[in-house]
């Protein structure tokens, strides 16, 4: 099943956006 390492992607992708989101505070 890949659903495990999809959730895995997933969550990583929504950590590196949550930090992005703090670099890029500009509006």
């Amino acid at each position: 099943s890949i659903a495990p390492k999809l959730a895995e992607v997933i969550k990583r992708i929504s950590e590196e956006q949550s930090i992005s989101a703090i670099f890029t505070d500009d509006e």
